[in-house]
This record gives structure tokens, C-alpha cells and sequence, in this order.
């Protein structure tokens, strides 16, 4: 009987789709004509923490469950990525187990292209056994059948000790056009309305950090006005400005807060910023829940400013979605345009405009490495992975109600300046 086991794996390029019988007879590979694809790896590890080692074969695992896996797996990513050794000689991904095509629970693979030890890496093995975890090799069979490329488990280990469990045949299945991630809200890292942001937080919030920043928002929000309300207090305009790190976004709100007179905010908030480098070490959807709440709060103090004045905003939900969405994606199942992704919270208020600025890689470059200070872990692979970046402009450009507005952001300060102006006069504000 065919385990009907899928793994998940998501690469930069496409996304690899694995699917696991605990069976070896002909049977299983039956109704086959699945199509060979190209593979730039010949060994897989599926690297499991003691916690997430059993995850649960329910069609319907809990929300808590699953976000449980997905912070167990981000720490052990953190944590072999860290370690030098084996970062210059695997690819470390987070992907996903799905049982009956329902996503069960997140877990980490690492990926090799050399293949010239027929057992478990030295270096991976200790690693795994520092963190008491269970490391399962896949190497890729020499033998396939019609149509069909097999992986076959080689080795396992558990802690220090070896492992026997049944052999497993792995096969590559047909790619949805969509990652598992995002065809269920409750997996997916974006969020549209408040009640959810706070569901996922309350999930963990014997979490002293997250307690913390529940705390804050409880604070700040405690005469929470509606969006219909925050929309009729606006009177002058609302200006978002998005773009990738170095692109100029500080600077250009810092002009545009003179030349118009105008009052500029940032998120998240200063009231969260104490907590940014806590939350920004967890897994996407708990990351994201933290921004999200950082949008609401600023939109309860933008509302009032915008009676009187302009406001610009250094980065809103657009920037909060598209970084979610780039980092759990591939390029071949990143969610299609018109996507429920891509759309405005309705309980969030609206800007009136957003600029989103973009810049050469080798401009960007250049002037990230003026900026002094800690490099973010998530700036390490914007420089590292090109197919990353891809995905983020292309996830902001996807946006819709309200567009992103693109402007070149390469020239001069006052060459930026003009075209954002005139842009801004395109829209009706002027200075």
C-alpha cells in the first residue's frame, strides 16, 4: 500500500515535489508517466528535531501544530546555516511534509551535488547529533524506470545512534501551479486583517517577547478605530515609499518630508523596534505576524496626521506581504497575478499612493556597503540569491489596490526626486 507522502522542497528556480512509498514492489510506480526533472543535486537530507521528527500524518493538523514545526525548523536552519563547515558545501532549504495533499508540518532538507561519499556527511552527522536531531540520505538510484527518477534512502541516523527504518523509494511529482504555502490562508505568511495577526501571536505567547509585543499592541490600540473611520479622518494624502534595502527609501522620504512639507513614519513602529531583531530570527509567518501588527499601529497614529498634513511612510503592508512571499516561494510557484496575496487588507487603512523604488544590483551594492552596522540575516541572502530578489520585485509588482508605482531609483538624489515628483503630480498631489 503507497504511503501517500509528499515532500516539498522549495529552490530558488522551481520547487521539487517528492513523493514516498514505504513500499519497493513495481506497484508504486504504476500509473506512472511523471515527468523526469532536471535535478542539480544527487543527495537529499531531511534533517528532523526532536520535536518535529514524528510530525503527525492528520489530514488536518491544528494552526499551532503547524506553526509550531514551521518555528522548530527555522531554528535548526539557523542553526546549520551558522556553521560554515556545511553552508559552503549544501544548500540548506526550508520546505514542507504534505499527507494527502494537505501541508502537515515544515521541516529543513539539505541538498549536495557531490555524491562522492556513499555515507551520512561527517560534518552533517555531528552537527545532527549536537542538536539531537534525525537525519534520513536520499541518494539518487542509478536505476530509473520509464519516465521516472528514484531516490533511494541510504542511510539514517538518530541522535548517535543508527536508525533502521523501511526503505523508502522517492519520486518526483507533478508541480502545482501554486506553493502549498499559499493555497491555505492558514499556512500562508500574508496577512489581511487583524484577528488573524493577533490568532497566530496568541498561538506563542508564552513566548516573553511575544507577551511583550501583545502587551504593546493592547496599549496602543486600545481605542482601535475602524478603517471606515481612519479613511474619512484622512483630509491630505497618505505616501507610501517600498523598495529592497538600498534603494534610497530614506532618503528620498527625508527630502519629500521638506519639499512637501510633510510628516514622515516608518515601520515598524519605535514603539516594536526593541523586539525587530527577536522576532526577525523566527519563521516567516510568526515574523510577518509581527509587522503586520506594527502596520496597525501606525495607521492608528497616521489617521489623525493626515487631517492636517502630508504623510510619508517609509515602507507599509506592501513591503510586510512581499518579503513573505519571496521568501517562501519558488520562482516557478510564486502566487499568479490577481492572487488574494497580493490584496489589500480590508480592515487596513489605504494610502493614496506608493512609490516603489528600484536600482541596479550593482548600484544597490555599492551602496549597501557604505551602510555601516550589523548585516541582517535576510540581507546576506538578498546579496547571495539573485532568483530572491527576482521574486520580491516581482511579488511587488504584483500588488494591487493599491499598485505599486515603479521609479527608477539609480540616477542622482535630484534626478530621483523629480520623477518621484512628477509621479506624485500623475496622482493628483502636488507640492
Amino acid at each position: 500500500m503507497a504511503n501517500d507522502t509528499t515532500f516539498y522542497i522549495s529552490l530558488p528556480d522551481t520547487p521539487v515535489y517528492l513523493k514516498s512509498w514505504h513500499d519497493k514492489t513495481d506497484n508504486c510506480l504504476e500509473n506512472g508517466n511523471r515527468p523526469v526533472l532536471a535535478s542539480a543535486f544527487t543527495t537529499l537530507y531531511i534533517i528532523n528535531s526532536p520535536t518535529s521528527t514524528d510530525l503527525k500524518e492528520s489530514v488536518d493538523p491544528s494552526d499551532k501544530f503547524y506553526v509550531g514545526s514551521c518555528l522548530s525548523a527555522q531554528s535548526l536552519f539557523r542553526r546549520f546555516v551558522d556553521q560554515e563547515e556545511l553552508s559552503t558545501r549544501f544548500d540548506f532549504v526550508l520546505g514542507a511534509k504534505m499527507s494527502a495533499k494537505v501541508m502537515v508540518g515544515r521541516q529543513l532538507y539539505a541538498l549536495k551535488a557531490d555524491d562522492t561519499s556513499q555515507t551520512t556527511d561527517p560534518c552533517m552527522l555531528s552537527q545532527a547529533r549536537e542538536n539531537e536531531c534525525t537525519v534520513l540520505m536520499y541518494e539518487r538510484d542509478t536505476k530509473t524506470t520509464e519516465g521516472t527518477v528514484l531516490w533511494r534512502l541510504t542511510d539514517s541516523h538518530s541522535k548517535s545512534a543508527r536508525t533502521i527504518v523501511p526503505e523508502v523509494l522517492v519520486e518526483w511529482v507533478q508541480n502545482p501551479q501554486v506553493s502549498p504555502i499559499f493555497q491555505e490562508n492558514r499556512f500562508s505568511p500574508v496577512f489581511h486583517d487583524y484577528e488573524r495577526t493577533i490568532g497566530v501571536l496568541n498561538m506563542f505567547k508564552e513566548s516573553i517577547e511575544v507577551q511583550k509585543l501583545l502587551d504593546i499592541a493592547a496599549h496602543e490600540l486600545r481605542e482601535r478605530k475602524t478603517v471606515a473611520q481612519l479613511q474619512a479622518m484622512m483630509k491630505e494624502p497618505l505616501i507610501v515609499v517600498e523598495g529592497m534595502d538600498a534603494t534610497g527609501k530614506t532618503t528620498l522620504t527625508e527630502f519629500l518630508e521638506e519639499k512637501l512639507n510633510a510628516a514622515r513614519y516608518s515601520t515598524p513602529p519605535p514603539c516594536l523596534l526593541p523586539l525587530r531583531p527577536f522576532f526577525d530570527k523566527l519563521p516567516e509567518i510568526v515574523r510577518r505576524a509581527y509587522y503586520s501588527l506594527g502596520n496597525y499601529i501606525v495607521a492608528q497614529q497616521i489617521a489623525a496626521e493626515c487631517q492636517t498634513r502630508v504623510v510619508l511612510m517609509d515602507r507599509y503592508w506592501h513591503s510586510t506581504a512581499a518579503y513573505g512571499i519571496a521568501n517562501e516561494t519558488s520562482m516557478g510557484d510564486l502566487p499568479p497575478l490577481g492572487h488574494e496575496s497580493y490584496c489589500w487588507p480590508t480592515d487596513l487603512l489605504k494610502p493614496t499612493t506608493v512609490i516603489f523604488l528600484t536600482v541596479s544590483e550593482q548600484v544597490r551594492r555599492e551602496r549597501l556597503g557604505k551602510r555601516q552596522g550589523i548585516v541582517t540575516f535576510e540581507e546576506r541572502f538578498l546579496n547571495k540569491d539573485q532568483l530572491f530578489r527576482k521574486r520580491l520585485c516581482e511579488a511587488y509588482l504584483r500588488m494591487r489596490e493599491p499598485a505599486c508605482i515603479q521609479v527608477d531609483a539609480s540616477g542622482s538624489k535630484e534626478e530621483v526626486v523629480a520623477a518621484v515628483l512628477e509621479q506624485l503630480e500623475l496622482q493628483g498631489i502636488r507640492q
